[in-house]
């Protein structure tokens, strides 16, 4: 089967004229070669279709589908209906992946009968890995993750992901969602089954100042970037049951990110801490112990907000923004 095996690599691309070509050379450059690369161009505005014509000429196995602007799990889903490989790996379209990303994951699927393999995932600014997010086990379920879901949950995202298409059915990319929906999409098609991850396979995530998360943000897109929170924190809660009383937790880690997003937009004291209030109201399910793998700043910042010391987490912010001691992760 890994020999036989085609992967189909989807791209959704917007506005990327100037990184989606080193996206692609580096999965034409992969070591496995029964691949095909479906790029979905969704509406951009840019030099994008120019971009992506002359790379469909360069490389035979590349397919490229132009739609109007519907977001990025539209793309996703389109990239899906056109996908005719027995594996599916997502790639965003300022990403990169090692040279033997797929014959790695692949390997690791077979040898382990699983569906699913993540790579490590590198964050990259300026040329420079500034930070990793590792599994720390190689073979698991969800129902056993409650630790690393309580860590992070960026590391069950799609990118960086081989999927067996079959397990897919019936499900898509929640359109009504603008954050966190490819990690939802991904608790629903694994379920119960083994995952693996392959520290060989590195997944290169180019830092974006423009992503939806470092751009400014509206009092709305805050609301919004909450509640899509809260939407898979409920899906969390069923995926690994024995974790469901820990999960409230993961509700103040987001407000906590919120509040770097609300001072990188501007927001004055007043408005800032309105917004907390209004959304700490709603959370439950957590006892101020911290259990997940936090760093030191961001169990202090947890905390502030469980007592309600939202000028003392404002202050904090500010400082760690201004100080630029915010990552991504």
């Amino acid at each position: 089967m890994s020999k036989e095996a085609k992967i189909s690599i989807i791209i959704p691309a917007y506005n990327c004229a100037d990184t989606i070509e080193r996206c692609v050379y580096s999965i034409a450059n992969q070591t496995y070669k029964n691949t095909e690369i479906v790029i979905i161009n969704d509406g951009s505005a840019d030099n994008t279709a120019a971009v992506c014509q002359q790379l469909a000429k360069k490389y035979p196995q590349l397919k490229y589908v132009e739609t109007k602007n519907a977001g990025v799990s539209a793309a996703r889903n389109r990239g899906m209906k056109e996908a005719f490989g027995d594996y599916i790996l997502f790639i965003d379209s300022d990403d990169t992946i090692n040279e033997k990303f797929i014959e790695c994951t692949l390997a690791t699927a077979v040898e382990n009968n699983v569906n699913v393999v993540y790579g490590e995932v590198d964050l990259i600014k300026n040329g420079n890995t500034i930070e990793q997010r590792k599994f720390p086990r190689k073979k698991s379920t969800l129902a056993e993750s409650g630790d690393i879901l309580l860590n992070c949950d960026w590391l069950f995202a799609c990118p960086g992901a081989l999927i067996k298409k079959s397990i897919i059915g019936n499900h898509s990319f929640r359109t009504d969602m603008k954050y966190s929906e490819d990690t939802y999409f991904m608790f629903q098609i694994i379920g119960d089954q083994e995952y693996c991850f392959d520290s060989r396979a590195k997944y290169q995530y180019l830092y974006n100042s423009d992503s939806a998360t470092h751009k400014k943000m509206t009092e709305q897109g805050i609301d919004t970037y909450i509640a899509d929170f809260t939407i898979l924190v409920a899906l969390m809660k069923k995926v690994a049951p024995s974790y469901k009383d820990r999960f409230g937790e993961l509700n103040y880690m987001r407000m906590n990110s919120a509040g770097s997003i609300m001072i990188r937009s501007g927001y004055k004291y007043r408005r800032y801490a309105r917004i907390a209030k209004k959304h700490l109201k709603t959370f439950t399910g957590f006892n101020g112990n911290i259990t997940g793998n936090r760093g030191r700043m961001q169990r202090i910042k947890i905390k502030l907000l469980y007592r309600r010391h939202i000028f003392l987490h404002y202050l904090v912010t500010w400082l760690g923004v201004k100080l630029k001691k915010n990552t991504y992760f």
